[in-house]
């Protein structure tokens, strides 16, 4: 059971061919600064994941929003909300006292927001903000919330309002990096992380840094410039 854009996207990642995925990944990461000995590291094993899970089945139901679902003796009312995935399946249950919200919700880490190298104008970070103010129409807050991370939790609009305050502190950390000089998302990851990640995450923090700076891009707090097939954002 899945939505049709999950059900798709996973497609896509497990019969893309990997020599025309690696192009794709190569250009995008090049494109925003990261030198290539690193980026071929990266292409080369930065998937590693796809190779442990099982296959997807050729065969699904799909789940739609609004539309009603029965486990057990139990009816939820069915979810979807982007951002951290294109199309993610949450389940609020008739008695509206439980709330399966995937990953969109943990009671103490953010989910990861990433533009993806396919869509590398991406504004995930806008998608998954606006699902925050979606998901409240519910009026989730007596509801128990059980997470895909983590433990199960009580209090939605409290988190909200930690992770909206999150999301904009890291924001402002790329807008005030970009105000001393133009910067490619590769220069703005030790601005978000203290330590330097390595090869095995390389990909993911580049990927995460570029969020912010195509979300501001898009709010008119900064500009996008490309020169000589590299990216650099500034204060507009």
């Amino acid at each position: 059971m899945m939505s049709e854009a999950e059900y798709l996207k996973t497609l896509s990642m497990e019969f893309f061919p990997r020599i025309a995925a690696g192009e794709v990944e190569r250009r995008f990461y090049r494109s925003h600064g990261l030198d290539a000995e690193t980026t071929e590291e990266w292409v080369r094993g930065g998937h590693k994941y796809l190779y442990m899970a099982a296959p997807l089945p050729h065969v699904y139901r799909r789940l739609v929003a609004d539309s009603d679902l029965v486990i057990g003796s139990r009816s939820f009312r069915v979810r979807t909300v982007a951002g951290h995935s294109p199309e993610e399946i949450m389940l609020l249950s008739d008695t509206r006292d439980v709330y399966f919200c995937a990953d969109q919700l943990a009671p103490k880490i953010a989910p990861n927001i990433a533009v993806q190298s396919n869509d590398p104008l991406g504004d995930p970070l806008s998608y998954y903000l606006r699902s925050l103010d979606e998901i409240a129409l519910d009026r989730p807050d007596p509801a128990l919330m059980l997470p895909g991370h983590e433990q199960p939790f009580f209090g939605f609009s409290s988190r909200v309002e930690e992770l909206k305050a999150y999301y904009a502190r890291r924001a402002g950390i790329v807008e005030a990096a970009c105000a001393d000089g133009p910067k490619t998302a590769s220069e703005l990851v030790s601005y978000l992380f203290r330590k330097p990640p390595g090869p095995v995450w390389i990909g993911f923090v580049i990927s995460e840094a570029v969020t912010y700076a195509n979300h501001l891009v898009n709010q008119g707090r900064l500009s996008r410039r490309e020169e000589g097939g590299v990216i650099r954002f500034a204060c507009p």
